[in-house]
């Protein structure tokens, strides 16, 4: 399982320069998008894929940065969930989970 997840901003270029950014999103491992958008309102959505994700977004004239964690001011952070000891000794060790924390968005976080 990745360690390091892949992070991206939507961005509207009609908008004005500050307001450009609407939304950060990860991939996740199993391949599904999860994003958390920021403008308007805050709110959070996944979608199957990447590729329905960038059909739908190219209809809408956005565009898709990958690469930096933080854009404008704005912030996101992967991270993973790890357990150490398994108290009940079914469910085992190892990462159990894998997300995204989007700070700039409310502290919102999403996890897989």
């Amino acid at each position: 399982m990745q360690t390091q997840l892949p992070t991206f901003w939507l961005i509207e270029p009609e908008k004005p320069p500050l307001k450009q950014i609407i939304a950060g999103g990860v991939i996740l491992p199993d391949g599904q998008i999860a994003i958390v958008c920021c403008l308007p309102n805050s709110s959070h959505a996944t979608f199957p894929s990447f590729n329905s994700f960038q059909q739908l977004q190219d209809k809408r004239g956005r565009q898709i940065k990958f690469g930096n964690h933080s854009l404008d001011g704005y912030y996101l952070n992967t991270f993973k969930l790890v357990r150490n000891k398994d108290v009940t000794g079914i469910s085992g060790t190892g990462i159990v989970a894998v997300g995204c924390y989007f700070q700039s968005f409310g502290g919102l976080a999403v996890m897989q």
